[in-house]
């Protein structure tokens, strides 16, 4: 299921599905779009999903990284991002402010292996979240910390004022612009 919020003026709205760029078939069956309360589309939208890891990649999207056993905080698996040469590769989730917070806790375990330090804060293993308002502007980034070096499990973890207009942010974790291992494992969200 994919639930969106509705914009206060909207008046109706499409669904589009079509097979784009690429050749074959592609079958749609059984659409349904209905209006859900608030506290359904909270549950299932203001949560991280997938924070262990334990469903592979499922919940985060963008590039690189993969899933492994090779260390884990907790669970059996970590997401891993890895590289002999600087490369910028983050994986992302995109979550749903809830109504009438003013703040949140984000936390995320991270471990790294010949991340080397940079003068740049922005370069190491790093994590940052960005909140977008409804028409998709980032209205500010926030980061929540850096690993670099040889280190085992550390915990980054920061509380953060949601801006008045935010309606979304993004988790971003990786690697950027530096070669070696990043591990991240337990993210979380309190509220």
């Amino acid at each position: 299921e994919t639930y969106f919020s509705v914009p206060e003026r909207a008046t109706n709205f499409k669904i589009l599905l079509q097979l784009a760029a690429s050749t074959g078939k592609i079958y749609f069956d059984d659409i349904v779009a209905r209006p859900v309360s608030d506290e359904e589309y909270y549950q299932t939208n203001i949560v991280l999903k997938n924070p262990g890891f334990e469903n592979q990649l499922s919940g985060w999207t963008s590039s690189g990284g993969e899933a492994t056993q090779e260390a884990a905080h907790s669970g059996k698996y970590s997401l891993k991002m890895a590289g002999t040469k600087p490369a910028y590769e983050m994986k992302t989730q995109t979550v749903t402010v809830m109504k009438d917070k003013k703040d949140f806790t984000f936390s995320i375990w991270v471990k790294t292996a010949g991340i080397y330090e940079t003068p740049n804060d922005w370069e190491g293993a790093i994590v940052f979240i960005e909140f977008k308002d409804i028409n998709g502007i980032s209205l500010k980034t926030e980061n929540i910390g850096r690993v670099v070096g040889n280190t085992d499990w550390t915990l980054l973890s920061k509380k953060i004022a949601i801006p008045e207009d935010a309606v979304e942010f993004t988790i971003s974790c990786g690697r950027s612009n530096v070669a070696g291992k990043a591990y991240f494992d337990d993210a979380k969200l309190e509220y």
